[in-house]
């Protein structure tokens, strides 16, 4: 075994020294429908080898226990991973299943093997395995939110016709005004709570008891005990009664 080279671990399995290296580290930025980022996906591709040393040959029952042992190792998700130095102190490539920011924790997305030549499994074995993990990384609270103002009615006059028994039905005039009916809605998404919506545009002419609130759960990006959801979506509605019409506009943002 060589003593230069970094060391590579996954929870409680760790590499032989210089056995790997990284092929690809990668940060990919997750944007909203706003198109502002809100979280980057963490990617590194390792790649690897069990080769014979001088003292050590390795024989195809070797490498079979070397190979059984790596696939048991990268069976579960959620474990630590990353480079340590030759003191076993940690490099800035490693990362912590349960980090404060890391939303999905840690997962094992791919492993592949590499034939380079028929007698590999001989004296040796190539593989690569990439890992990865969501993180939490957000400009703001709000993720997302839309609103709409709905208008029934102009403040016109009501009328109405009236049937008879013979002839056709005449028109009668019940008003020459009517109340103007606005329903204000929308839709905003937390970053990791639910979230307030914005209050009322008329609160004096509010029906409060038809509000409408909903709330739903959020979205998981890992095991659920990992308790570290986003997207709290909250949904609402105001219904007004006003004698005139307001002509006005949406929310853009809130808040």
């Amino acid at each position: 075994m060589s003593n230069h080279g970094l060391i590579f671990e996954y929870g409680g399995y760790r590499h032989e020294r210089g056995e790997v290296y990284p092929k690809m580290i990668e940060i990919v930025s997750v944007e909203s429908d706003r198109g502002y980022r809100w979280a980057f996906d963490y990617r590194m591709d390792i790649a690897g080898n069990f080769c014979a040393a001088p003292d050590a040959p390795l024989t195809p029952a070797t490498v079979n226990t070397k190979i059984t042992a790596l696939q048991a190792a990268y069976l579960n998700d959620y474990a630590d991973f990353g480079f340590l130095f030759s003191d076993l102190s940690r490099t800035s490539h490693y990362l912590e299943t349960d980090a404060a920011d890391n939303i999905s924790g840690n997962k094992v997305l791919s492993r592949s093997w590499d034939y380079q030549s028929p007698a590999e499994f001989a004296n040796t074995r190539s593989y690569g395995i990439r890992l990865g993990a969501r993180i939490f990384s957000s400009y703001s609270s709000i993720l997302y939110f839309q609103e709409i103002v709905y208008q029934i009615g102009t403040g016109g006059p009501n009328w109405t016709y009236r049937e008879r028994w013979q002839g056709d039905p005449i028109r009668e005039d019940i008003t020459q005004q009517t109340a103007v009916k606005l329903m204000q809605s929308g839709v905003i998404v937390g970053a990791q709570s639910h979230l307030q919506p914005p209050p009322p545009w008329w609160p004096d002419d509010e029906q409060q008891n038809l509000r409408y609130v909903e709330r739903i759960s959020p979205r998981l990006h890992g095991h659920p005990s990992f308790n570290r959801a986003t997207h709290y979506v909250v949904k609402y509605a105001y219904t007004f009664l006003r004698a005139t019409s307001p002509n006005q506009s949406p929310n853009v943002w809130y808040p």
